[in-house]
């Protein structure tokens, strides 16, 4: 395919016009990324700015322009006009380069972007073909310097990032004497209500009761947040949301020093793998501190999910076939690979501090066969958790959880797979192992689906099981509620780090050797979440932020409006009684109302 006919020896290939555009498109579309995000507060840009989008993003790009390109070229054969048989080509290469940069901000009406960018490439092919010799020129060079681009920055940002962790790890000081391994599992919406291994009567978590067994079990464990981001961002600082000041956009600043920080400083290498693609990656600050920090694949799927176009069409394909793809997605077997593999190639002397998120029980609940169906009777009406202008009836609801029930025993014989890989390279004796969640999963309990829209324990309590080395503390089961604010305390603690200034708040695993009757000191159970102002009004969330405390059997809840919440959780486990205008529980909510003030300030 040539721009013209007249001049043989200057001409633009077919082949050379595809490269064009997919690299225009890929890395035009890259570049936007990075100005967008570097002139916005507004930071939805988690799965799009992997910085392997320098050669993702014009792979990602191929496959639609060689579409639209061949169909430009077979409708154009047809016309009479030899003008509009070299025209329409290279229009279509401009229209889909420029709808791809122009959709980037999230914002953007991808309608009136389509529109523009019709008349934008219309204009501009004209324009090139005024001077076609020139065009033709312009065009081939900009083909091998984006080629150049693209290559050069795939090279030198691997290499670099090879040599980077090697600095790092010969710049580890020595770690402490016999200091074990230690290993943070984070199965992402997991609630405990969900699991076998705490009650639930079907057979979800063998692996889980068997870990449980052979470690500690905290019968009521309580998120700190019931999202991910503010909930992780506990896990790694000690800090409460409100300290943290966390919304929907932004990221973990650096006032404080992370979980990775403070084993990295003290001689451990440490590793961070991550399935969740939203507030999972580096730009929500989660990976600061660890040496190694995988949070985007290399697959198909998430070079696919490099081009707007490709995420626009996605939907209209998954309504179309009745599927639930999301681009680079990775499922817990793939965050095991990637985790086992790092650790086959760690420096073999040091203890390693490792943290897993798996994503395989958030919505849309699809693990493979035979787990998608294991539960269900046949296909629910829908495996996405979407929050519409109507109430979940009956039956959704039951599908729905019966789908999330399947991913959760995917996601526990994914954690057996891990452990029996561990006992093979013969480091699972010499590893502290926590496994938790950062938050539950409500299936209409309040009236309602989803999380991060309430502080019910539905979205909240969340299984934490402890195995420490050796057969300390086994079968050791704690019934006091306590807060996963404590996790940085308790894993310091345990691997024997000797820090300048400890992370706040106790070792959880002081609750094992307490002696009978005795009183601990303990963190306060606090729970936050901000607003939803996008959310339907019997949302809790949607109202103001919320605020609640957990003291004893009592639970306290303040939303940011000024209502508030009190449960019995003695007689009323299941918060469907709101205690706040009952006048015999007066003196409880005064005192509740003083223990959450004191605690926020």
């Amino acid at each position: 395919m040539r721009l013209t006919r007249t001049v043989s020896d200057k001409q633009t290939s077919l082949l050379t016009l595809v490269a064009f555009g997919a690299l225009l498109a890929g890395l035009g579309e890259f570049a936007t990324r990075i100005v967008v995000h570097l002139w916005s507060s507004y930071r939805d840009w988690s799965f799009h700015l992997n910085p392997q989008a320098v050669w993702m993003g014009p792979l990602a790009a191929l496959p639609v322009v060689i579409l639209v390109v061949c169909a430009a070229w077979l409708i154009a054969r047809r016309s009479p006009s030899a003008e509009l048989q070299y025209r329409l080509p290279l229009g279509a290469v401009l229209f889909v380069a420029i709808l791809q940069v122009g959709t980037t901000p999230a914002r953007m009406y991808a309608w009136a972007v389509a529109i523009f960018a019709l008349g934008a490439a219309v204009q501009l092919t004209r324009v090139a073909f005024t001077r076609q010799a020139v065009a033709a020129r312009l065009i081939r060079r900009s083909t091998a310097l984006l080629i150049a681009i693209s290559l050069g920055g795939a090279l030198g940002l691997n290499n670099w990032r090879r040599v980077a962790e090697a600095r790092r790890h010969a710049e580890l000081p020595a770690p402490p004497a016999n200091a074990p391994n230690v290993l943070l599992l984070i199965m992402d919406t997991v609630r405990a209500s969900a699991l076998s291994a705490y009650g639930y009567e079907r057979k979800t978590s063998p692996f889980l009761e068997r870990l449980a067994s052979e470690g500690i079990r905290f019968d009521r464990a309580i998120a700190t947040a019931p999202w991910t981001l503010p909930s992780h961002a506990s896990f790694f600082t000690g800090r409460y949301p409100h300290e943290l000041n966390l919304g929907w956009s932004s990221r973990l600043d650096d006032r404080y020093r992370t979980l990775a920080e403070a084993f990295s400083e003290s001689g451990f290498v440490t590793g961070g793998f991550v399935a969740n693609s939203y507030y999972g990656p580096w730009l929500f600050g989660l990976g600061r501190g660890f040496q190694h920090y995988a949070d985007y694949s290399s697959s198909v799927s998430e070079i696919l999910g490099h081009s707007n176009v490709n995420r626009l069409l996605l939907p209209v394909w998954n309504r179309l076939t009745k599927q639930y793809h999301h681009f680079g997605r990775k499922n817990a077997e793939e965050v095991n690979a990637e985790f086992l593999g790092w650790l086959d190639r760690r420096p073999p002397s040091r203890p390693f501090f490792a943290f897993l998120n798996y994503i395989d029980a958030h919505s849309p609940y699809v693990p493979p066969a035979p787990y998608r169906s294991m539960y269900l009777e046949g296909e629910p009406r829908t495996r996405q958790v979407i929050q519409g202008s109507a109430k979940p009836d009956s039956e959704v609801t039951r599908g729905l959880r019966a789908a999330y029930d399947g991913a959760v025993t995917y996601l526990d014989a994914q954690l057996a797979e891990l452990f029996r890989q561990l006992e093979q390279r013969g480091v699972a004796n010499n590893t502290i192992v926590i496994v938790t969640s950062d938050h539950g999963e409500s299936f209409g309990e309040h009236g309602f689906l989803e999380h991060g829209v309430s502080l019910y324990l539905s979205e909240l309590h969340v299984p934490l099981i402890v195995r420490l080395t050796g057969d300390k503390h086994r079968g050791c089961v704690v019934r006091d509620w306590v807060t996963l604010r404590d996790i940085p305390a308790t894993l310091t603690a345990e691997a024997g780090l000797n820090l300048a200034e400890p992370f706040p708040g106790y070792s959880l695993i002081d609750r094992c050797s307490k002696p009978e009757g005795a009183r601990l000191q303990s963190s306060p159970v606090l729970s936050e979440t901000v607003q939803r102002s996008d959310l339907s009004p019997w949302y809790p969330s949607s109202a103001g932020s919320l605020a609640a405390i957990t003291l004893h059997d009592m639970r306290y809840v303040r939303i940011g409006s000024g209502a508030e919440q009190l449960f019995d959780m003695a007689v009323d486990s299941a918060e469907l009684h709101d205690r706040s205008r009952d006048p015999a529980y007066a003196v409880r909510l005064s005192a509740m109302r003083v223990a959450l003030d004191a605690v926020r300030r």
